[in-house]
């Protein structure tokens, strides 16, 4: 590899990052001064049912994990100082003493835990809830999936030593080392933000035993040390340290080197996220407005968190469906290429991008999407730019949710970068530019970055090697950005409100079996 040619195996040190994402686990490899050195990717091996459940082989996923980063160290693994890991929020696995998996992992977007919705708030107030762990009442978080553990799989419920998050199960099998990071344990809905512990009334009302919450290890704080085993198989060389990164979007974040309040990051991967980095909880307020909180891989930092639940699933449900394509690289091309190919609002055709529900104005995971203004004129070209721009007026309805008064810059990352047409319309409809990064991958550099942090070997890697001149920004287009003003300000804003009714209306027909009950 031409990039390693300089690299002498021995006396340089690697800082390896793992991520275990949503569609994807990636690794990168890099050096003292953030330069990336090497990197391999896998799809995440998931199993999903037609009912809307999801699995995974928690082996199978640990040993195309140990191949890639066989593969990503090759030749040089004994230059591996320290490895963080970070990973999408809220999946979980219960395992034994030494990390034995004792079920399936369940992935976060499973929907096996829809029922405990209904259940939590007839014992306890959401905004209570929020108050306590700064997340809304959603099916998705952990302690529901440890609920249906209990009810379902009492026998392995029983036997079990911990849950684990993704993060920490991988790094805890690296160490032996039973624990949780900060920023990951703020998505269980367990962890109360002010105490910094664990909640004692959720659990409580839970009635999980807290026995099986892994211990809280600082966000600036080593797990441990590789197990001699896996150094030896491995062939790295020894006192690797290993940390938990945590959550992803976070770990981006530093990646990107977004530490200030007035710098946003919008995070586009299968969902969309805009991430923000706060200084204490007192923005966070008593009741949710659709952002939530945790606290950031930043020590003595939180950050707060809203998004687009379909965020870049939306795009593969439009490549998919309105092209019929393939979700590969040339199909998502045609898609950018032929949405390119409309004018600017589409010939007046709107999409409401709530494919997975919406996080504002509410929480309202029963929200539709829809397209408005179709007629037998609209192309497949209108409706693919219809997709591209509802994306970024509800990004800009998620941003200004926000409260942020003066905001000095946006920090794109993700997969959807790729896609030139979305940076370019989002920061039309904006107003605002864009600023792409030069790193390759944001979250795995964040993820060596806390590594090395973490390891004492290195206050943090020069994560801005490749310089600002290198980065890539997209600038507003003035006069188009003048026509999504008033389609935004006059129309996009109501459309959540305008079709609840309908959409309301006719979830409750097909629940009841349509029959006409005189209430259309």
């Amino acid at each position: 590899m031409w990039w390693m040619e300089d690299i002498q195996p021995g006396k340089h040190m690697i800082f390896m990052g793992i991520d275990i994402g949503t569609t994807h686990c990636k690794i990168g490899a890099y050096g003292k001064d953030g330069a990336l050195i090497s990197e391999n990717k896998f799809v995440t091996p998931v199993r999903k049912a037609s009912n809307g459940w999801a699995k995974y082989d928690m082996e199978e996923l640990w040993n195309r994990l140990e191949e890639c980063i066989m593969v990503t160290a090759n030749g040089y693994a004994d230059s591996v100082a320290a490895i963080g890991v970070s990973s999408q929020g809220e999946s979980c696995v219960l395992t034994d003493q030494d990390f034995k998996p004792l079920t399936a992992g369940i992935p976060w977007y499973d929907i096996r835990t829809d029922k405990y919705v209904d259940w939590w708030k007839n014992r306890i107030n959401a905004d209570q809830i929020y108050r306590i762990t700064g997340l809304e009442l959603q099916s998705i978080y952990t302690v529901m999936k440890l609920q249906w553990l209990k009810e379902h799989e009492k026998e392995a419920y029983d036997k079990a030593c911990c849950f684990h998050c993704m993060s920490d199960y991988i790094a805890g099998r690296m160490t032996g080392r039973h624990g949780i990071s900060y920023s990951m344990a703020s998505r269980i809905m367990a962890l109360d933000l002010k105490k910094a512990d664990w909640s004692d009334e959720i659990l409580r009302i839970a009635d999980i035993r807290k026995s099986i919450f892994p211990e809280l290890i600082a966000q600036n704080q080593s797990l441990g040390y590789l197990r001699k085993d896996l150094l030896k198989k491995w062939g790295f060389g020894e006192n690797c340290s290993v940390s938990i990164a945590g959550f992803d979007h976070m770990a981006g974040c530093l990646g990107v080197g977004a530490v200030s309040e007035d710098q946003v990051v919008a995070s586009i991967g299968t969902t969309e996220s805009v991430c923000l980095t706060e200084q204490n909880l007192q923005a966070m307020g008593d009741v949710y407005y659709g952002y939530l909180w945790g606290y950031h891989v930043f020590e003595n930092r939180y950050y707060s968190i809203g998004g687009i639940p379909s965020g870049g699933q939306t795009i593969d449900w439009a490549v998919k469906t309105l092209l019929g394509k393939e979700l590969t690289d040339s199909g998502y091309k045609e898609f950018e290429e032929i949405s390119k190919s409309a004018p600017v609002l589409s010939h007046g055709v709107l999409f409401l991008p709530h494919l997975s529900g919406c996080c504002v104005p509410v929480m309202d995971n029963h929200s539709k999407g829809a397209f408005y203004g179709l007629s037998k004129e609209t192309s497949t070209g209108d409706m693919a730019r219809a997709v591209i721009e509802g994306m970024c007026m509800e990004f800009r309805l998620v941003l200004e949710q926000s409260k942020k008064k003066k905001i000095k810059e946006i920090i794109a990352i993700g997969g959807g970068i790729r896609n030139e047409f979305w940076m370019q319309c989002k920061a039309d409809v904006l107003g605002i530019a864009i600023r792409v990064k030069a790193q390759k991958d944001a979250v795995t550099l964040g993820d060596a970055i806390i590594a090395a942090r973490n390891a004492n070997i290195i206050d943090s890697l020069n994560n801005s090697v490749d310089g600002k001149n290198k980065d890539k920004y997209y600038i507003p287009n003035q006069r188009n950005h003048e026509k999504y003003e008033a389609v935004y300000q006059q129309l996009y804003k109501k459309l959540y409100v305008n079709q609840k009714e309908v959409n309301d209306k006719m979830r409750l027909i097909i629940e009841e079996g349509g029959q006409n009950n005189g209430t259309c």
